[in-house]
């Protein structure tokens, strides 16, 4: 589920601290992304 934000092109860590923007956008995916991991 946490494969939502393309990792393919961008890193964990990039898709969380990379995109902030759309971090605000899939705050909940962000944040479950971030507990998982």
């Amino acid at each position: 589920m946490a494969i939502v934000v393309d990792p393919d092109d961008l890193d964990r860590n990039q898709v969380i601290y990379g995109t902030e923007d759309q971090k605000i956008s899939l705050y909940p995916v962000g944040a479950v992304v971030t507990g998982a991991y």
